[in-house]
C-alpha cells in the first residue's frame, strides 16, 4: 500500500511506516498542534517520547521568533 502511494506521488525515496509518523508529528507540530495532543494521538504515554519525534527546521524557528517578536 506504502510502496503503491509512493510509486504515484512520484517520490523516489524509501517511505516506511515509521518515517509516515515521524513526518506526520514534524508538520503538526510545525502548524501549532499541541504536544500533548499529539502525544495522545500517537499513544505515547510520555510526552519525551513525542518529543523524539519533532524536529524544526531552521526556517520553521525564524517564523516562530519572528512571529513572537516581529522583525530582528
Amino acid at each position: 500500500m506504502i510502496k503503491l502511494a509512493r510509486e504515484r506521488a512520484g517520490i523516489d525515496r524509501h517511505i516506511y511506516p515509521h518515517l509516515l509518523r515521524h513526518a506526520f508529528v514534524t508538520h503538526a507540530t510545525q502548524l501549532g498542534v499541541n504536544l500533548r495532543t499529539l502525544q495522545y494521538a500517537m499513544g505515547h504515554t510520555s510526552s519525551k517520547t513525542t518529543e523524539i519525534y519533532t524536529t524544526l527546521g531552521a526556517e520553521a524557528i525564524k517564523l516562530e521568533i519572528t512571529g513572537k517578536f516581529g522583525r530582528l
